[in-house]
Protein backbone atom coordinates (compact mmCIF):
# COMPACT_ATOMS: atom_id res chain seq x y z
CA UNK A 1 0.00 0.00 0.00
CA UNK A 2 1.43 2.98 -1.18
CA UNK A 3 0.46 5.07 2.65
CA UNK A 4 2.24 2.43 4.55
CA UNK A 5 5.36 3.46 2.38
CA UNK A 6 5.15 7.07 2.86
CA UNK A 7 5.10 6.66 6.54
CA UNK A 8 8.17 4.05 6.78
CA UNK A 9 9.88 6.57 4.19
CA UNK A 10 8.74 10.00 5.82
CA UNK A 11 9.98 8.00 9.07
CA UNK A 12 13.08 7.38 7.65
CA UNK A 13 14.19 10.63 6.17
CA UNK A 14 13.24 11.83 9.88
CA UNK A 15 15.39 9.85 11.56
CA UNK A 16 18.23 10.47 8.61
CA UNK A 17 17.72 14.50 9.99
CA UNK A 18 17.61 14.07 13.83
CA UNK A 19 20.82 12.08 13.40
CA UNK A 20 22.61 14.37 11.30
CA UNK A 21 25.53 16.37 12.38
CA UNK A 22 25.51 18.70 9.54
CA UNK A 23 22.59 21.43 9.46
CA UNK A 24 22.59 21.53 5.85
CA UNK A 25 22.61 17.66 5.63
CA UNK A 26 19.43 17.96 8.33
CA UNK A 27 17.53 20.20 6.32
CA UNK A 28 17.87 18.70 3.45
CA UNK A 29 16.70 15.03 4.71
CA UNK A 30 13.72 17.00 7.04
CA UNK A 31 12.84 18.96 4.04
CA UNK A 32 12.33 15.34 2.18
CA UNK A 33 10.38 13.96 4.77
CA UNK A 34 8.04 16.88 5.08
CA UNK A 35 7.39 17.14 1.53
CA UNK A 36 6.67 13.13 1.15
CA UNK A 37 4.13 13.94 4.25
CA UNK A 38 2.52 16.90 2.37
CA UNK A 39 1.75 14.31 -0.54
CA UNK A 40 -0.12 12.15 1.35
CA UNK A 41 -2.58 14.84 2.60
CA UNK A 42 -2.62 16.02 -1.65
CA UNK A 43 -3.29 12.39 -2.00
CA UNK A 44 -6.35 12.37 0.46
CA UNK A 45 -7.99 15.42 -1.47
CA UNK A 46 -7.95 13.73 -4.96
CA UNK A 47 -5.04 15.76 -6.50
CA UNK A 48 -2.10 14.79 -8.34
CA UNK A 49 1.62 15.84 -7.97
CA UNK A 50 1.76 17.78 -11.09
CA UNK A 51 -1.43 19.80 -10.07
CA UNK A 52 0.94 21.91 -7.63
CA UNK A 53 4.13 22.16 -6.62
CA UNK A 54 6.12 21.42 -3.26
CA UNK A 55 5.52 24.91 -2.19
CA UNK A 56 1.45 24.60 -2.36
CA UNK A 57 1.30 20.93 -1.24
CA UNK A 58 3.84 22.57 2.27
CA UNK A 59 1.67 25.52 2.68
CA UNK A 60 -1.45 22.82 2.73
CA UNK A 61 0.16 20.38 5.25
CA UNK A 62 0.35 23.29 7.77
CA UNK A 63 -3.26 24.49 7.27
CA UNK A 64 -4.43 21.22 7.26
CA UNK A 65 -2.15 19.93 10.22
CA UNK A 66 -2.36 23.96 12.15
CA UNK A 67 -3.33 22.66 15.80
CA UNK A 68 0.20 20.38 15.78
CA UNK A 69 2.18 23.38 13.79
CA UNK A 70 1.33 25.56 16.35
CA UNK A 71 2.09 23.56 19.43
CA UNK A 72 5.31 23.03 17.52
CA UNK A 73 5.63 26.68 17.48
CA UNK A 74 5.03 26.74 21.24
CA UNK A 75 8.05 24.61 21.62
CA UNK A 76 10.52 26.37 19.40
CA UNK A 77 9.65 29.61 20.87
CA UNK A 78 13.47 30.59 21.73
CA UNK A 79 14.29 29.40 17.51
CA UNK A 80 11.35 31.70 16.60
CA UNK A 81 12.45 34.63 18.58
CA UNK A 82 15.74 34.31 16.75
CA UNK A 83 14.74 34.19 13.15
CA UNK A 84 12.10 36.99 14.64
CA UNK A 85 14.74 38.97 15.24
CA UNK A 86 16.78 38.23 11.94
CA UNK A 87 17.79 39.95 8.85
CA UNK A 88 18.38 39.25 5.86
CA UNK A 89 22.24 39.68 5.14
CA UNK A 90 21.98 41.39 1.86
CA UNK A 91 19.07 43.74 1.96
CA UNK A 92 17.99 43.64 5.81
CA UNK A 93 15.13 42.47 5.42
CA UNK A 94 13.08 41.35 8.28
CA UNK A 95 14.41 37.62 8.58
CA UNK A 96 14.99 36.48 4.94
CA UNK A 97 15.99 38.89 2.02
CA UNK A 98 13.35 38.04 -0.97
CA UNK A 99 12.57 40.18 -3.93
CA UNK A 100 8.55 38.85 -3.40
CA UNK A 101 6.94 42.07 -1.75
CA UNK A 102 4.52 39.71 -0.23
CA UNK A 103 6.96 37.47 1.47
CA UNK A 104 8.89 40.50 2.95
CA UNK A 105 5.35 41.78 4.07
CA UNK A 106 4.24 38.43 5.74
CA UNK A 107 7.97 37.72 7.08
CA UNK A 108 7.98 41.38 8.44
CA UNK A 109 4.35 40.66 10.24
CA UNK A 110 5.97 37.36 11.13
CA UNK A 111 8.97 39.19 13.01
CA UNK A 112 6.56 41.80 15.02
CA UNK A 113 4.30 38.93 15.86
CA UNK A 114 7.29 37.20 17.83
CA UNK A 115 9.12 40.59 19.02
CA UNK A 116 6.18 43.15 19.65
CA UNK A 117 3.27 40.88 20.22
CA UNK A 118 1.65 41.56 17.11
CA UNK A 119 -1.50 39.43 16.83
CA UNK A 120 -1.56 37.16 13.77
CA UNK A 121 -3.88 34.67 12.90
CA UNK A 122 -3.24 31.15 13.05
CA UNK A 123 -3.93 30.80 9.38
CA UNK A 124 -1.70 32.95 8.77
CA UNK A 125 0.86 32.56 11.00
CA UNK A 126 1.13 28.86 10.01
CA UNK A 127 0.96 29.97 6.36
CA UNK A 128 4.16 32.12 6.91
CA UNK A 129 6.01 29.56 8.64
CA UNK A 130 5.63 27.57 5.54
CA UNK A 131 6.58 30.09 3.31
CA UNK A 132 9.67 30.65 5.01
CA UNK A 133 10.60 27.39 5.52
CA UNK A 134 9.62 27.22 1.54
CA UNK A 135 11.93 30.27 1.11
CA UNK A 136 15.35 28.67 3.04
CA UNK A 137 14.57 25.56 1.05
CA UNK A 138 14.49 27.51 -2.44
CA UNK A 139 17.95 29.14 -1.45
CA UNK A 140 19.70 25.78 -0.01
CA UNK A 141 18.50 23.84 -3.04
CA UNK A 142 19.39 26.83 -5.63
CA UNK A 143 22.58 28.08 -3.91
CA UNK A 144 21.34 31.25 -1.91
CA UNK A 145 23.18 28.97 0.92
CA UNK A 146 26.66 28.25 1.36
CA UNK A 147 27.68 25.35 3.03
CA UNK A 148 30.84 27.10 4.84
CA UNK A 149 28.73 30.90 5.63
CA UNK A 150 28.28 31.67 9.18
CA UNK A 151 24.84 33.07 8.86
CA UNK A 152 23.32 30.62 6.74
CA UNK A 153 24.94 28.12 8.98
CA UNK A 154 23.17 30.01 11.96
CA UNK A 155 19.75 30.14 9.88
CA UNK A 156 19.79 26.65 9.44
CA UNK A 157 20.63 26.15 13.39
CA UNK A 158 17.75 27.89 14.04
CA UNK A 159 15.43 26.43 11.02
CA UNK A 160 15.88 23.02 11.87
CA UNK A 161 14.61 22.24 14.98
CA UNK A 162 11.30 24.27 13.75
CA UNK A 163 11.24 21.60 10.97
CA UNK A 164 11.78 19.10 12.94
CA UNK A 165 9.35 19.76 15.93
CA UNK A 166 6.87 20.55 13.08
CA UNK A 167 7.04 16.67 11.57
CA UNK A 168 7.25 15.28 14.69
CA UNK A 169 4.13 16.73 15.94
CA UNK A 170 2.68 16.23 12.80
CA UNK A 171 3.56 12.66 11.80
CA UNK A 172 3.71 11.90 15.80
CA UNK A 173 6.72 10.44 15.90
CA UNK A 174 9.19 11.25 19.47
CA UNK A 175 7.94 14.52 19.59
CA UNK A 176 10.10 16.54 21.94
CA UNK A 177 9.14 18.59 24.65
CA UNK A 178 11.51 21.30 24.07
CA UNK A 179 12.22 22.31 20.70
CA UNK A 180 15.83 22.62 21.55
CA UNK A 181 16.54 18.93 22.08
CA UNK A 182 15.68 18.41 18.60
CA UNK A 183 19.73 19.80 17.77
Amino acid sequence: MVHDRRVTFVSKWLRRARQAKDEFDRFFSAWIALVVAAQSIRDSSGRHPEEDSDRQRVVSYFLVKKDKVMRALEKCQTEMMWLASRRGTTYGNSIIDTGNQDLRDRFARLSRHYIDGEAMQEDELVTTVAELLNKVRNNVFHGGKVYDDKEDLKLLKNVNPVLLAVLEESEGRTANSRCTACR
